[in-house]
């Protein structure tokens, strides 16, 4: 039975459970190294949050330090009008001793929000903290001789600056604003929810991108309809997103770990383009097990083709068989397989063809560089040939045995047969190295009998 042979070879229980193993420490490598990538964006990412979050600190700073330059210009003004009236000598000097004090720390500041390095921020924040209450401090002081400077000058000062010390100064932040109502209570308590649910590292781009837009439209509805625009516009947007973190919290690590599992899946496989997202939700732990449980199975088969594939050549090669030369062919209706011919004999070839299901067609024909019909001679040659490999092939199974590989279904084994008879066109495969050499060898060897042949003849 040496015709056309069509199989589908399958594996031993022991070598599929080796495959699997080969394919567990491949992917558990691909996830490890996922893993280190995700954590390295994490760290950049909660960097990137602390930087921004002592940036902010440092503006905050920064305008407490401006509001004091306002307040000890004030004080300056007095200490101009009190010179030569009064000894303020020390009073001048302790002004301008906080001045520049607080025009140093503004510049520290300034400098500490244009760095980039998470450690020179922090400090900048740490010190410029330290240094604003030691300017509060002096300038507490400087309030305190401004009133026995005030007082000395009762009498002599201008109605401006009487004006001026109308009331005490106080180094704090002041307000002209009349305390909250219970409407801008509420904006306030929402307001400090919804920069709470910003501050999650839970809550997708999205959510927050509309918990952002909630809070600038609340900065400018009016406080007659604040109330209703919180109820019906914000609440929900509140609910939805504490759902979603109580969600996370629960089921968060189980999606991240899958999430990686699926793209070290896609990517053993070669398949990144075919990825599909999938948005946290209370499907996504399922959706993402089915989609993980095909690539698996992508994986598997495609490692037991390899392995099947890789053992045929090596008992080829081993047998004596020279490979000659592979091509991948695709065919229209979208089907793929692969081609390799090995040298049998004298001008023919056993060309093996490995289908994408898996299923593995022999046949024996000979060599030519060209497409065209066997000769009768041809033909009558190559049936000798079939009726030889048919040991052969016998052979080539028991060997694939031994490695782990053994049929799962026949589908043909043709006798041999003049329909059968066929001339393989070695120019549409890709010549191996191993067959290159061979070629030029038998070509030098050629020249050189033809030389001795016409110096024989001479």
């Amino acid at each position: 039975m040496s015709g056309p042979k069509i199989n589908v070879y399958s594996l031993t229980p022991a070598q599929r459970a080796a495959i699997q193993e080969q394919l567990r420490m491949r992917r558990e490598q691909i996830e490890k190294e996922r893993i280190e990538r995700e954590r390295e964006r994490e760290r950049k990412r909660q960097e990137k949050i602390r930087i921004d979050a002592k940036k902010a600190e440092l503006g905050s700073l920064k305008k407490a330090a401006e509001s004091l330059i306002d307040e000890l210009s004030d004080y300056s003004v007095l200490s101009s009008q009190a010179t030569g009236i009064i000894d303020a000598g020390a009073f001048s000097d302790m002004i301008q001793s906080a001045q520049q004090s607080t025009e140093i720390l503004i510049k520290q500041i300034n400098q500490g929000i244009s760095s980039s390095d998470l450690v020179v921020i922090e400090e900048t924040a740490g010190k410029a903290a330290d240094a604003l209450l030691s300017i509060k401090g002096k300038i507490k002081a400087i309030e305190n001789e401004s009133v026995q400077i005030g007082g000395s000058l009762q009498d002599k000062l201008t109605a401006v600056v009487e004006s001026l010390f109308s009331q005490p100064l106080d180094i704090s932040t002041t307000s002209t604003e009349k305390p909250g109502s219970a409407v801008q209570e509420r904006i306030k308590a929402t307001q400090e929810v919804l920069l709470g649910l910003l501050e999650s590292d839970f809550l997708p781009i999205t959510q927050k991108t509309a918990i952002r837009e909630a809070l600038e439209k609340l900065k400018k509805v009016p406080s007659s309809a604040a109330i209703s625009y919180i109820e019906i516009e914000i609440q929900p947007i509140i609910k939805r997103s504490q759902e979603y973190i109580k969600k996370w919290e629960k089921h968060g690590e189980e999606y991240k770990a899958l999430i990686i599992q699926y793209e070290s899946l896609l990517a053993l496989n070669h398949r990144e383009s075919f990825i599909q997202t999938v948005p946290f939700d209370e499907n996504a732990v399922f959706l993402l097990q089915k989609l993980i449980a095909i690539e698996e199975q992508i994986a598997l088969d495609a490692a037991e083709h390899e392995y099947i594939s890789d053992t045929l050549t090596d008992v080829m090669l081993e047998m004596g068989y020279t490979i000659l030369g592979k091509r991948e062919v695709t065919k229209r209706n979208g089907r793929h397989f692969s081609k390799s011919v090995f040298h049998y004999g004298d001008g023919t070839a056993i060309d093996i063809t490995y289908a994408d299901d898996g299923q593995i067609t022999m046949e024996l024909g000979a060599v030519d560089k060209s497409d065209r019909l066997p000769s009768e001679t041809e033909t009558a040659h190559l049936l000798s040939e079939m009726e030889a490999f048919c040991e052969d092939f016998a052979v080539i199974e028991t060997k694939l045995a031994d490695r782990g590989v053994v049929l799962g279904r026949r589908i043909s084994l043709a006798p041999p047969s003049v329909e059968y008879a066929q001339v393989i066109n070695i120019s549409d495969y890709v010549l191996s190295g191993q067959e290159k050499r061979a070629a030029d060898q038998r070509r030098t060897t050629n020249n050189k009998s033809k030389a001795k042949t016409v110096d024989g003849n001479g």
